[in-house]
């Protein structure tokens, strides 16, 4: 019994859609729900971090993004999101054994690739949800991808 609980995973869920769709709203109810019920050990995982740091790094030919007039920001190079899901990948195999859940956020225009690719890296997702405010569920499948 103890082998099993130390050999546990939690389970994954991918919270995916568009820049402010409210997934991180959703993840943290989520979360609130999780602690209600006893369950505090969520943990959240954002690919926001990583692609921060790109972002924050000074503007120059050939960077891997270009601002905006509207204060965002253009992705020229694709690996950019690439290796934002590398990092997403880490940080999941890092936090997953001392987790009662391990919630994952990311926007993508193909978000199929994006679980297909993870998936591939170890990280398969027990339920996507695919959200449109964090009021609205458009969206659930488990293992569809």
């Amino acid at each position: 019994m103890i082998e099993e609980y130390r050999n546990r995973k939690a389970p994954l869920l991918f919270l995916v859609d568009r820049p402010g769709s409210g997934k991180t709203t959703l993840s943290h109810r989520i979360q609130e729900h999780l602690e209600e019920a006893g369950l505090s050990q969520a943990s959240c995982l954002s690919d926001l971090s990583y692609i921060g740091q790109v972002f924050s790094t000074p503007y120059h030919e050939g960077s891997p993004y270009r601002r905006t007039a509207d204060g965002g920001f253009l992705v020229l190079d694709n690996l950019v999101y690439e290796e934002a899901l590398q990092y997403l990948a880490d940080q999941t195999f890092l936090v997953r054994r001392a987790s009662d859940i391990v919630i994952i956020e990311f926007a993508r225009k193909e978000y199929s690739n994006a679980v297909r690719n993870l998936t591939e890296k170890g990280v398969k997702p027990d339920l996507v949800v695919g959200c449109k405010g964090p009021d609205r569920l458009v969206q659930s499948c488990s293992h569809g991808w």
